[in-house]
């Protein structure tokens, strides 16, 4: 059985964590998650200019901020012309609060470790423009471990087709997080083209016995 995001997602952004998904695993621990025909990764493609003041947190338009991605989330591409630390704060698929400081240093372009569903706030250490897009990390519903296949189709009800090289799975954080650590439950980067036309999916391994359990820790959000 696939594992898909509740469809509430459709009509209400507040959304609590339920036990929706559990059956959808195997004994093994074993699932297959369903990502959707996510968009491709590009930089400011979810903003492309945003004038941010030193040390000012700029709210992002929206009641509900940015939605980022209709599924689990994906990790955030943060685009500057000037060396800066942006602070990201969002909420995951499950409206749990999330910081993350992303630090721009020699680079102009840094992508987020952890997966941001909505992006409500940024924060700049210095006055500068700031650009936010997709990055190549989906967020996972529980705490992932390992990749076993991946799987692509073109049409929600198509036959799916094993890709020949899996994508990777970056493991949950399972410290105590903050705001420079890795995602709760990890993320995955798919092997196929993210073109907002496949369709892919990734059988899971996870880890029900991770510290709170399959959902793993709440994300740092100081």
């Amino acid at each position: 059985m696939d594992i898909n995001v509740p469809r509430v997602f459709d009509k209400d952004p507040i959304y609590v964590k339920d036990m929706t998904n559990f059956e959808a695993l195997e004994e093994t621990n074993v699932g297959i998650v369903n990502f959707g025909a996510a968009l491709v990764a590009s930089n400011s493609t979810l903003r492309a200019a945003i004038s941010a003041t030193a040390d000012v947190r700029v709210k992002l338009p929206g009641v509900n901020g940015i939605l980022v991605n209709d599924f689990f989330g994906r990790t955030i591409t943060v685009t500057s012309g000037a060396l800066t630390n942006v602070t990201l704060v969002g909420r995951d698929y499950l409206n749990q609060a999330i910081t993350e400081l992303v630090v721009l240093g020699s680079d102009t372009t840094v992508t987020s470790l952890k997966a941001f569903k909505f992006l409500d706030f940024v924060t700049s250490t210095v006055t500068t423009t700031v650009g936010l897009g997709r990055g190549a990390g989906l967020g996972l519903p529980f705490v992932a471990v390992a990749t076993v296949r991946e799987f692509v189709s073109t049409t929600p009800t198509g036959l799916k087709t094993v890709v020949g090289t899996a994508g990777v799975v970056t493991p949950a954080v399972v410290a105590d997080p903050t705001n420079a650590t890795g995602d709760t439950r990890g993320t995955y980067a798919p092997n196929t083209t993210m073109n907002g036309t496949n369709i892919i999916s990734a059988e899971i391994i996870f880890n029900p016995d991770s510290v709170d359990g399959l959902y793993g820790r709440p994300h740092f959000a100081g």
